[in-house]
């Protein structure tokens, strides 16, 4: 329950009132009748307590004498959950709390089972007198009279909580351990099981900890074997991942986590509450927080509580909906309100966690694609995936840092005992089952038994009609020093990888449905083994089937957002999204379109960066897009400088943390200002209201980029060849002087050779000094030059000498200029030549099989190409190059290659600045006529 929204909230809404202090003990009384008014409405909407009650000075009646009044199922099901967990109490006896001496104690729970302490897990919140209230109220010390004062004195909450306290004392709340054989049938969080957490909470003193540790069970995944589960998987995995697997499933995550927050942080969180988004979409959020709690990965309690409990924090929460993917609730781990706040995510380390390279996932999984076609030129190959359910919620946090990721949505306060998604530290504990995942699975694949044992879940799986087509052609792939096939020394193939992208486990093999079977059966094993084994009665599978079923096994998927086609060998952004960008272009960036804001160009950047993950050549037609971006902040931080005198400081405070970048977990008050200031003025540049006009070269760009996207014969599919790593099919060095530019390549038998200009050599350096005029020709741009003629040079070698074997060359272009290098790769954003350049590589990239890639090289070892860009005019080449031959005598199988005229034209011109090519225009004529060689 937030305090912002609160029906019992403080007549002073901006800082609602602490309830045991002594100045709300001297005033509190003139708002009583109010007070207890708002919590009557509570009471009979939120709890379901006849307000007739309140009258009685019944407030917080134990539900174990009242069951009708707290406890009213809406469903049969509801119902049926209720009795299957209660066990039959046995007739009242002198004594109605002697079952506690059967209850384990604090000392026990500490020391039994998940979660022990450790000096490496401590959460505490500054304590206060909410906090001790429960304490004062248990210990006897006041007396009924001093009870009667207090209450009269301060908010009717204390009164309540001590009734609660008083009534709940009876209530036999065992029974939140007995197996729940019905929770999928649950429709609702159950406020009967609210009342017994908030009666065992009572019982172990508001502990939270304790709570985790005493109901055990599905919440703290003590089903699983760590024993038996690191004596399966020891063979299979490699020895440094085991310790880090025994942590997270016996004492829990983070690795680390001491941290505290004071009391007034923790409650401006409670106070700002969660993301708009949760209120405007409260009835499917929950829905969310049934199945989180049905789960057993969270635990619901009543909001009221959440002041009097100690040790815990407020963590925000947010509705992410980015469809068509489904919504995802998140926890905003690292949201301030203001400079003294301290985030949850600022009190995490992940300096002792793994390293997550679940990025390389899909590179991998292409890879293995690459080598199968290696091995088997003539067989189709089909992927898989397979999906780990709630994975982040599989690990739970530990018991004495648990308290700082709770959150309030609706009646209740939920407890996150499973990892949250959110927090710095989620995927980093994931990493360790995510990589002996990836490693069990593979080992597991040799036995043979697995298809047997899990046949109810390979039924499932559906197979593409089309898979192993005799009709089918197929794109051959060459092997090398990097890629020799996936047959083992002895001729055998080797057991499939698995290569999970955090919870999505990836797979190709060969069209034998037995090692397709065999290979999913691995995977649903090790994951059984990691995770628990199906329990349908107790818990959900932690394996997804239905997802798994969802997929068909085929030659050509959908996976991670990209269609990988094996009979192609290629990859490309879906067409459902390309379409969906254009859409958004012709519909909202068309010609008459005068202005807009930044996030709207920032959101359509992102996508068309995606595009260009699998369309590189669209990166090389971004340039003002970009330009208008990096214009656009700079403009909107100008204007909040003159117009907002509190950004002009935290501007200053911003500048000066980038300069001494306050460390995490650094927050003493000068570091949080800091810290605050830069996340603040970054947030508030990007949100910038402020209108900005798309001026004429934007929108030049902006119809390219459209018309590129929709022309029918640009191909925004990309080869696997061009994505793995591979020996290269050609190698080539280039360089440039002021004066001239040259390249070479052994294996492709050429070199070149361009004497630049008068009029080019006029602007370099050695003529202008500065570039005040914006017309000096840098060494930059004029080595980019020359690595992009030698990789037109490589491109005609190919179109004259095609290996029918490697359909998709890659060619190494070798530089001895970095800024150049990675011109090539990530294209330029602020050099205006460069980025004309770049609409030149744009031409000769699109639809182009040669791939292109870059290294370096020291000037010392690029002696060749040096000598050759020294030549200083075209009549000295003769002599300069019988000199070089003898100094190389490897050139003399080299022939020269003379770039065709309309090539050198379009150069000149953008080096120049006479003209920007258009490459769409330019692509057909640069690649139909890219030049000859001459003996």
């Amino acid at each position: 329950m937030r305090a912002k929204k609160t029906t019992l909230k403080s007549p002073h809404p901006s800082k609602p009132p602490l309830f045991g202090t002594a100045k709300n003990l001297s005033i509190g009384r003139p708002d009583r009748d109010t007070n207890l008014t708002l919590l009557k409405t509570y009471n009979e909407k939120i709890l379901g307590i006849d307000p007739k009650l309140m009258e009685a000075g019944e407030t917080g009646k134990s539900i174990c004498t009242l069951p009708n009044i707290l406890f009213q199922p809406e469903s049969q099901s509801e119902i049926l959950s209720a009795t299957s967990l209660q066990p039959q109490y046995p007739p009242l006896s002198a004594d109605p709390t002697s079952w506690k001496a059967d209850l384990p104690t604090r000392a026990q729970l500490y020391h039994n089972g998940f979660g022990k302490p450790t000096k490496s897990h401590s959460f505490t919140q500054t304590a206060c007198a909410d906090t001790c209230l429960h304490l004062i109220l248990k210990s006897g010390y006041l007396t009924d009279t001093d009870k009667q004062d207090l209450f009269a004195g301060t908010n009717p909450l204390v009164q309540h909580l001590d009734n609660m306290r008083m009534n709940l004392d009876t209530y036999d709340f065992r029974w939140l351990r007995n197996p729940d054989t019905l929770w999928a049938d649950q429709l609702r969080i159950s406020k009967e099981k609210s009342m017994a957490m908030l009666a065992c909470l009572f019982h172990y003193d508001l502990d939270v900890s304790l709570l985790m540790r005493y109901l055990g069970n599905n919440y703290t995944a003590a089903h699983r074997d760590v024993q038996q589960i690191v004596q399966t998987i020891t063979p299979h995995v490699d020895p440094y991942l085991i310790p880090h697997f025994i942590r997270v499933m016996t004492v829990g995550c983070p690795a680390v986590f001491n941290a505290e927050s004071s009391r007034e942080n923790s409650l401006n969180y409670w106070r700002a509450g969660n993301n708009k988004s949760i209120a405007q979409n409260i009835d499917a959020v929950m829905k969310t927080m049934n199945k989180e709690e049905r789960n057993k990965f969270v635990v619901p309690l009543s909001a009221w509580t959440w002041r009097f409990i100690k040790n815990i924090h407020y963590t925000p929460q947010h509705l992410l909906i980015l469809p068509p993917k489904k919504d995802r609730q998140i926890s905003d781990g690292s949201m301030r309100y203001d400079e003294t706040s301290i985030s949850v995510n600022m009190m995490t380390s992940v300096e002792t966690e793994l390293d997550c390279e679940f990025g390389t996932a899909l590179n991998r999984v292409l890879q293995r694609i690459w080598n199968l076609r290696i091995t088997y030129p003539d067989r189709d190959i089909v992927i898989h995936a397979n999906d780990v359910k709630s994975c982040f919620r599989q690990l739970k946090h530990h018991p004495d840092v648990m308290g700082a990721f709770s959150y309030i949505l609706g009646e209740f306060l939920f407890l996150q005992f499973g990892q949250s998604f959110g927090a710095t530290f989620s995927p980093a504990n994931w990493e360790v089952v995510r990589r002996v995942a990836e490693q069990l699975a593979e080992g597991l694949f040799a036995d043979k038994s697995l298809r047997t044992k899990h046949r109810k879940y390979l039924d499932r799986l559906r197979f593409h009609k089309k898979n192993g087509s005799t009709r089918a052609k197929f794109v051959p792939a060459k092997a090398c020093s990097k890629n020799a096939g996936v047959r083992d020394d002895n001729g055998d193939d080797v057991n499939t990888p698995h290569a999970f992208f955090v919870d999505d486990d990836l797979y190709a093999d060969i069209f034998i449905i037995e090692r397709i079977e065999q290979a999913v059966a691995a995977s649903i094993e090790a994951i059984f083994i990691l995770l628990g084994e199906s329990d349908l009665l107790h818990m959900q599978d932690p394996v997804s089937f239905d997802k798994m079923e969802e997929l068909i096994v085929a030659f050509r998927n959908i996976i991670l957002g990209q269609v990988i086609d094996t009979r192609k060998m290629t990859i490309q952004t879906p067409v459902e999204y390309v379409l969906t960008t254009v859409h958004e272009l012709q519909r909202h960036w068309h010609s008459k379109r005068k202005t807009f804001k930044i996030l709207e160009i920032e959101k359509l950047a992102g996508r068309l960066c995606h595009i260009g993950n699998t369309a590189p050549w669209l990166h090389f037609l971004m340039s003002h897009v970009y330009t208008s971006i990096a214009a656009a902040l700079k403009e909107a931080e100008a204007e909040l400088v003159q117009n907002h005198k509190q950004f002009r400081l935290m501007l200053k405070n911003a500048r000066k943390a980038r300069a001494n970048q306050p460390k995490r977990g650094q927050h003493d008050p000068e570091s949080l200002a800091l810290s605050f200031a830069q996340s603040t003025t970054a947030r508030m540049v990007h949100h910038s209201n402020k209108l900005f006009c798309i001026n004429k070269t934007l929108k030049q760009e902006l119809q390219l980029i459209t018309a590129a996207l929709t022309s029918p014969w640009i191909d925004t599919s990309r080869p696997i060849a061009h994505m793995i790593p591979r020996d290269p099919s050609g190698t080539g060095w280039s360089d440039s002087s002021l004066d001239a530019a040259g390249g070479y390549s052994l294996d492709m038998r050429f070199y070149w050779y361009i004497h630049w200009p008068e009029q080019i050599r006029r602007q370099t350096l050695r003529y202008i000094k500065n570039n005040d005029n914006n017309t000096l020709i840098s060494i930059n741009v004029l080595e980019y030059a020359a690595l992009i003629i030698n990789y037109v040079a490589a491109t005609h070698y190919f179109q004259i000498n095609p290996d029918p074997s490697d359909p998709y060359p890659s060619v190494l272009l070798y530089a001895d200029n970095t800024t150049a290098e990675s011109w090539v790769i990530k294209a330029c954003k602020k050099s205006f030549i460069g980025r004309a350049l770049g609409r030149l590589q744009c031409a000769l990239m699109i639809n182009n099989n040669v791939g292109i890639n870059v290294a370096h090289i020291t000037t010392k070892d690029n002696v060749i190409a040096d000598r050759i860009s020294r030549v200083k005019r075209e009549t000295n080449i003769l002599p300069e190059l019988t000199s070089l031959f003898q100094d190389f005598p490897q050139l003399k199988s080299c022939n020269r290659f003379l770039p065709s005229a309309e090539l050198i034209s379009l150069v000149m011109q953008t080096l120049l600045q006479e003209s920007v090519p258009d490459p769409i225009l330019a692509s057909r004529q640069a690649l139909c006529t890219p030049g000859k060689i001459t003996t």
